[in-house]
């Protein structure tokens, strides 16, 4: 990268080329840890443009990069960036190293994540509703291993539903 020297603590996290929608130029665009780079080439001038990564708006734990279709933007304290990329591969690189950036996890992991809470809420809805422990009950059949004690937990849950 002739154009634009990193940092010794700055690495690359994705490399690209894709089009300021805004400018409507072709330029290289740079992620690294510490920035979001844009290189392009104009009648011969080099422009850098560089705007650092924890620029980039969070709300709820979540990065504000919207992907549409194969665009992209970005919304950052001081300003926007719609970019457009020419495949939906690179679109999917450049936003899951971006989500790992900012969130320091992957998409895969931060659903997972989605996917416990929402059990670990279903459990706690059940258990006040009905007024049990059920992951202490399904543990406990699960531990004993005994059909017959899963039975007992089973009629234990819906025996609460009798009058």
């Amino acid at each position: 990268m002739k154009n634009y020297q990193l940092r010794e603590d700055e690495v690359v996290l994705y490399k690209g080329n894709v089009t300021l929608v805004d400018k409507q130029i072709i330029a290289q665009l740079i992620l690294t840890n510490l920035n979001i780079i844009f290189i392009s080439n104009e009648n011969e001038d080099v422009n850098v443009l560089s705007y650092p990564a924890d620029n980039i708006k969070m709300y709820q734990g979540v990065p504000q990069i919207k992907v549409k279709g194969n665009n992209v933007e970005i919304y950052l304290l001081s300003t926007e960036i719609e970019l457009k990329f020419d495949s939906k591969i690179e679109l999917h690189k450049f936003d899951s190293a971006a989500l790992k950036l900012l969130t320091g996890k992957t998409a895969a992991e931060r659903c997972a994540d989605k996917v416990k809470t929402a059990i670990n809420k279903g459990y706690e809805f059940a258990d006040e509703t009905l007024g049990i422990e059920s992951k202490q009950m399904v543990g406990n059949a699960i531990k004993n291993g005994s059909a017959k004690k899963s039975a007992n937990v089973v009629s234990g849950i819906f025996g609460k539903f009798k009058k």
